[in-house]
């Protein structure tokens, strides 16, 4: 018969890949191109989506695209659990990676 993991075996083993990711996105992830890349393309939608934001109905705008962005987000985390997909580099290695997109291209689509 096969052993069934214990909770405490699968903290051992999340404990392992934290160590492993975090030496990866150090080594590897972190002032890459593509990490400033992303960190650019984290915040310059914000610039833009201010300058052609329609102030007036701003609440509305802002209601609309965290909605949007906070259901985005819970596929997202969805997919990358059940290995559907991934991402090879993070802009930061505590939040998942798409995270940041995910709540900047939401914000700006109410332009």
């Amino acid at each position: 018969m096969s052993r069934i993991p214990s909770y405490k075996d699968e903290q051992t083993l999340r404990e392992k890949l934290r160590d492993i990711s975090l030496e990866h996105w150090v080594h590897e992830d972190l002032f890459s191109f593509n990490w400033w890349l992303l960190l650019a393309a984290s915040i310059l939608p914000f610039f833009i989506w201010w300058r052609l934001v329609d102030k007036t109905r701003l609440f509305e705008i802002l209601t609309f695209g965290l909605i949007c962005a906070i259901f985005a987000c819970f596929l997202d985390v969805v997919g990358v659990s059940f290995l559907l997909w991934g991402y090879p580099d993070k802009l930061f290695h505590f939040i998942p990676p798409l995270v940041p997109a995910d709540f900047v291209s939401f914000q700006c689509q109410g332009c």
